[in-house]
């Protein structure tokens, strides 16, 4: 998804040293992102888990009560 192509120079096997940087920053960015995803959604799953916890104590709580 995130891997692109590397232009090379048809004449010759050298790749263009702007093209280098500018992939380079790219997947630098790719690479970011995913580690950004990646939290995104162990924060989501944490706050599940946090949230689910809680009901089942307030549940237990409650039931105490009755």
């Amino acid at each position: 998804m995130c891997s692109e192509e590397y232009g090379y120079n048809d004449s010759s096997i050298e790749m263009n040293q702007q093209d280098t940087e500018v992939h380079a920053i790219t997947d630098q960015q790719c690479d970011f992102a995913s580690i950004d995803l990646v939290q995104r959604r162990l924060n989501q799953r944490h706050l599940q888990m946090y949230v689910h916890t809680r009901l089942l104590s307030l549940e237990h709580s409650v039931q105490g009560f009755s």
